[in-house]
């Protein structure tokens, strides 16, 4: 941080008995105040009391005082120091508030998740782990917040990014309303055709292609996804909540009644 003091702050701090006039013009250096006559030639302090010195231009003069910015604190820890919270100019604390808000903010999966697969039946009847109902939405739960667990914290290790992984939606009710009750489908066969689209979707990063497809879309379509996403989920809370009639059928809503517009 840099100081400027002018020249008019300096006059001001220079009494008045000491120097009686300033003025602009160059000239020889005046031994005492007294050479320093009103509407004469200026001159400018630069010592003592008794000694008066003129401007050597007419730009006046000043003085800098310069002050060394603080040295930013690089003993922040071990775990500032292996995520470059402070070299990224953020803070531990920040980094924790953080944390909170993403954790809250998609914590919702973790119940969504065994409501949409551990509640549907596949094509023979039976749920997803197997036994009943009850045993199927634990052990959904349990799966999705271990995977999100481990992923995010394998994303902040290994790749040093503040990014926290989950299951998204969209696919788990595709999967279950779409795959799992399709005609002789058991939801051993629906996980087998997830665990192939994640080999193929590793393959599609590893090699760009899911960076380029990803370029190519819009940004409007990016924004529509988004909100058809949040659509869906208040759908699904309007069903579960009784607010919307659930037909007899594996879709959450129907058009109309009995398929029918007309009341």
């Amino acid at each position: 941080m840099t100081t400027v003091r002018t020249r008019a702050a300096a006059q001001d701090a220079i009494p008045h008995s000491t120097m009686r006039s300033i003025g602009r013009a160059s000239g020889p250096t005046a031994t005492s105040p007294d050479e320093c006559t009103d509407g004469g030639p200026g001159c400018s302090l630069t010592g003592s009391p008794y000694v008066v010195r003129r401007p050597s231009s007419s730009l006046g003069t000043m003085s800098k005082t310069s002050t060394a910015p603080a040295p930013r604190n690089a003993s922040g820890g071990a775990l500032d120091r292996f995520f470059s919270i402070t070299q990224r100019g953020s803070t531990p604390a920040r980094e924790l508030r953080g944390g909170l808000v993403t954790f809250f903010t998609m914590a919702y999966i973790v119940v969504l998740n065994p409501l949409i697969i551990g509640t549907q039946a596949d094509s023979t009847g039976g749920f997803l782990g197997g036994g009943d109902i009850g045993r199927a939405k634990l052990l959904v739960a349990a799966g999705t917040a271990l995977v999100a667990g481990v992923m995010t914290i394998l994303m902040g290790l290994v790749a040093n990014y503040p990014l926290a992984l989950a299951t998204g939606l969209g696919l788990n009710a595709f999967v279950a309303f779409g795959i799992a009750k399709l005609p002789q489908m058991t939801w051993a066969d629906a996980m087998g055709l997830v665990v192939l689209e994640g080999i193929v979707i590793t393959i599609l990063v590893l090699t760009g292609f899911r960076a380029a497809v990803l370029k190519a879309v819009p940004a409007q379509l990016k924004t529509a996804i988004s909100v058809g996403i949040g659509l869906f989920i208040t759908i699904v809370g309007l069903v579960d909540a009784g607010f919307v009639r659930k037909p007899a059928g594996p879709t959450p809503v129907e058009l109309g009644i009995g398929g029918f517009l007309s009341g």
